[in-house]
């Protein structure tokens, strides 16, 4: 998976790929294989080469902030990329998705379940790595649209929740 971002002012592409055990990823002319990725609620830890590495980060609809080892930076996403559940066009907070292709590890949810916000409504694996899809709103759950063990595209529904008033 391709990446543009800014860091600093500066435009960056980033390449993402699944290997044997590790993900690559590669920046500009740098090549990192990545080992051991966690996902966390607020951060990401991970190995390269023989040290381990925690990174919290924190983000709103147009921008991730990370620290890492001390220095805090700011990454904006350069036009045309996308993360989160956002997709293309205008984000809806009912529709849950994964910003990645992966399995539907779990699915705690069905039709007719109450959510509220941060509640996990499923878990994709992606590149070794499971993420948590949070409600980000009250609200019934309308439709699933897959079934747990089913491969997931980006960006497409999996959950979608019928709002409280």
């Amino acid at each position: 998976m391709k990446y543009n971002f800014l860091c600093l002012n500066k435009a960056y592409a980033a390449d993402v790929q699944k290997g044997e055990d590790e993900i690559i990823v590669t920046i500009g002319d740098r090549r990192f294989k990545v080992r051991e990725l966690t996902m966390h609620e607020n951060a990401i830890s991970f190995r390269i080469k023989n040290k381990n590495y925690r990174m919290p980060f924190a983000r709103d609809k147009k921008k991730i902030y990370i620290s890492l080892e001390g220095e805090y930076y700011t990454l904006e996403l350069s036009s045309g990329a996308r993360y989160g559940s956002e997709g293309p066009g205008q984000r809806k907070d009912n529709v849950i998705a994964s910003s990645m292709p992966g399995l539907l590890v779990k699915l705690p949810v069905k039709i007719g379940s109450k959510v509220k916000p941060g509640d996990t409504v499923a878990i994709v694996e992606a590149m070794k790595m499971q993420n948590e899809l949070r409600s980000p709103v009250d609200g019934i759950v309308k439709s699933v649209n897959f079934k747990e063990g089913e491969q997931v595209d980006a960006f497409v529904s999996i959950v979608e929740i019928d709002e409280s008033p």
